[in-house]
């Protein structure tokens, strides 16, 4: 007991002692010249030399000559090679792209370095051709080497560069420059002040009394803080981790089970609790059947709809319920909305044929988003999700070659067994591993995908101006799912709109990211021109909301700072230009 409260007492005075301070300046400044050495940005003591006649190789290897006056330089002080960016990032989005739009200049000045991995040898070139993930060796005469990520080094627009120390054994100086400080204040610490502290406080009498103080000041000190931090988290974040059950029903596909709690957050913008109604759906539990006299707007789509970012009363159905009463002076019109993520409209087109009827809708409202085209691709689902996509657990609608039959591809209950390899990898090289899986389960299929590659997002091809087979079969299925939602809403004598949300033009990650295939010219306004056109042949009419959200402001306003749902502000905007049209 005695040598516990004196350790306390030790802690104590240290917290309060002058050396407390040094220990954090060394502490703070010793990593500097060590960040700077591995920054992204900047490297310190060392010469860059870029890589030109860069020319592929095998597979994911790209080649590059090293000229004749580096080469012993390389040989003498090693290398390391690193691949450069422009500096873009979904992290600060809010900021960073109010900054870029101002500062286009200096925006294409910024670059993001990523040093590889050191050079592994020649028993890497398989690796490197196959895997890619950043590795290269060096022959004497070329550089063999991949991108970080799945696209080519050939053909990304990246710049790549040779980072060569000033001297061999540079970083090892850096590093030992960077801990010696640390070293040094630490040793000092330890033998002139706190063992003698120990030792006199261990050997003196007034040691439990003197203690016992230390120890309630500073448990008082560590303490009181540490509430009013616990108090202000839970007041601002009911809850740190996602609860989003889902059900799958072999005739609608994925929903919410009915009358269950779902919570949503991103961890920074929004913490959010709903309850599912009894349909599955996050919305209000519906008046069935529909009340006499009541013109009821049914609104269909997918996570903009399902809207888990917001709270009910915040969503952009009831907004537009409220409006409408406001406008007509009457309480007798309602809205349902059915939406769940990751849909399209051939999955939704499920969702209106069992509930349809009961809900008995005056005006229906489809939403389209930007990622429905890939959504409605019963291939390209399966390529995003790993799903067969002759087995899908969702509604496709396929044309035949001559594109002008379509198949249904019913939901298959038994559709885990049938599903793609590795469907928990995400990003480029997940859907490289499903898309290899598809080809060869189905090699019919070559042919569909034609000259796309997974290092291509799906989405950003939407506004290429020339489209590989697969992503026309996309925009056939999409419009067949369309015209037998006319067909359908007809039959009831319920009018149709279709909603193109803003995100289908102001679609920053496609505006921002860098295809795999550099030659793949592209327009943002392609992907709108498409579902216009679209919805002009079926006979729907369209309401555009990146006009309409022009006319109100600027639309970046609409969207969560790290989520590009929209707030509560994109809701209203989406709920008062509906309201207008009608």
């Amino acid at each position: 007991m005695r040598m516990v409260l004196t350790l306390a007492g030790v802690v104590h005075r240290f917290l309060l002692a002058q050396e407390f301070r040094l220990l954090i300046v060394a502490l703070a400044s010793a990593p500097v010249l060590w960040l700077i050495e591995h920054g992204v940005d900047h490297a310190l003591f060392t010469d860059r030399h870029v890589l030109q006649d860069i020319r592929p190789e095998l597979d994911r290897a790209a080649i590059a000559p090293i000229p004749d006056a580096v080469k012993p330089v390389l040989a003498e002080r090693g290398f390391r090679v690193c691949e450069s960016r422009p500096a873009t990032s979904r992290i600060g989005y809010f900021v960073n792209n109010r900054i870029v739009r101002r500062l286009p200049k200096i925006h294409d000045r910024m670059r993001q370095f990523r040093c590889f991995d050191e050079d592994l040898g020649a028993r890497l070139h398989d690796h490197i051709r196959r895997v890619g993930g950043g590795f290269y060796d060096y022959d004497g005469d070329y550089i063999r080497f991949s991108s970080t990520d799945e696209s080519h080094p050939a053909s990304n627009g990246r710049v790549y560069l040779l980072s060569i120390p000033w001297a061999p054994r540079t970083r090892t100086l850096v590093a030992v420059a960077c801990q010696a400080p640390i070293a040094l204040c630490a040793w000092v610490l330890v033998r002139k002040r706190m063992w003698p502290w120990f030792r006199e406080g261990y050997r003196s009498d007034r040691v439990f009394r003197t203690a016992a103080a230390s120890v309630l000041s500073t448990g008082v000190v560590l303490l009181v803080p540490a509430i009013l931090t616990e108090a202000y988290l839970r007041w601002r974040i009911p809850f740190t981790d996602t609860e989003r059950p889902v059900l799958f029903d072999p005739e609608l596909g994925f929903l919410f089970p009915p009358n269950t709690r779902i919570r949503w957050t991103n961890r920074r913008d929004f913490w959010v609790e709903q309850t599912s109604n009894s349909l599955g759906f996050l919305d209000r539990e519906p008046a069935l059947p529909k009340p006499d006299g009541v013109f009821r707007v049914l609104v269909i789509g997918d996570s903009f709809v399902e809207a888990q970012q917001v709270h009910l009363a915040e969503k952009m159905h009831v907004l537009l319920e409220a409006r409408l009463r406001e406008a007509l002076d009457t309480d007798m019109v309602d809205t349902v909305a059915l939406g769940h993520s990751g849909t399209g409209q051939s999955n939704q087109l499920a969702w209106y044929d069992r509930y349809g009827a009961d809900i008995d809708a005056d005006f229906v409202v489809l939403l389209f988003h930007a990622n429905d085209f890939t959504d409605n691709s019963a291939l390209l689902q399966g390529v995003m999700n790993g799903w067969d996509p002759w087995r899908p657990p969702k509604l496709f609608h396929e044309p035949d070659e001559s594109g002008a039959t379509f198949a249904r591809v019913g939901i298959d209950p038994d559709w885990v067994s049938h599903r793609v390899h590795q469907p928990h990898v995400l990003g480029r090289r997940g859907r490289d591993s499903r898309w290899q899986v598809i080809m060869d389960r189905y090699p019919e299929t070559r042919a569909m995908f034609g000259d796309w590659s997974p290092s291509e997002f799906p989405d950003c091809i939407f506004y290429a101006h020339e489209l590989p087979p697969v992503f026309s079969r996309a925009l056939a299925s999409t419009e067949h799912a369309l015209r037998l939602f006319r067909e359908r809403t007809e039959i009831r004598g319920e009018a149709l709109l279709l909603v193109i949300t803003h995100g289908v033009v102001a679609n920053q990650y496609c505006a921002d990211v860098v295809d795999g295939n550099g030659s793949r010219s592209r327009d943002m306004l392609n992907q709108l021109k498409r579902i216009t056109e679209i919805a002009g042949r079926v006979g729907i009419p369209v309401l555009d909301l990146h006009r309409a959200f022009a006319e109100r402001g600027d639309w970046q306003d609409t969207e969560f700072a790290h989520d590009n749902h929209w707030n509560a502000l994109g809701h209203r905007w989406a709920a008062e230009a509906i309201a207008d049209y009608l």
